[in-house]
């Protein structure tokens, strides 16, 4: 959060405009979910939104590697979603997956997204 912030709202806003130039005027804030603590030391505070059908980004290479959508449906679908064992730091872990047509989704962006949609469901 910077300053100029009044909110996590109004982070999330700016970031999402710094990152993919969505302007704030085709996003709905819906609400937030709990702050997520990443492995790697940061405290992330997810906003759930609605963007507008007729929106338009463009990533900015050097902060996001790709922006794609994906139905609510296939996130909600527990099949969809697999566990692989891993290493992190020298020491095992298992991380939770989602494959996309993009590749696997993973790491805070899926923890977050199994968080919004155990939430849902």
């Amino acid at each position: 959060m910077e300053h100029s912030d009044n909110s996590a709202v109004d982070t999330a806003l700016r970031e999402t405009f710094e990152e993919i130039s969505l302007s704030r005027s085709h996003i709905s804030a819906l609400g937030q979910l709990p702050i997520h603590n990443t492995l790697s030391g940061f405290h992330i505070t997810p906003v759930v939104a609605r963007v507008q059908k007729c929106a338009t980004w463009e990533h900015q290479s050097n902060e996001v590697e790709s922006v794609f959508t994906l139905p609510l449906s296939a996130l909600m679908d527990p099949n969809q979603w697999q566990s692989q064992p891993c290493r992190y730091r020298g020491k095992p872990i298992s991380i939770n997956g989602f494959m996309t047509p993009h590749g696997l989704l993973w790491g805070a962006t899926a923890s977050i997204i199994k968080k919004l949609t155990s939430t849902l469901s």
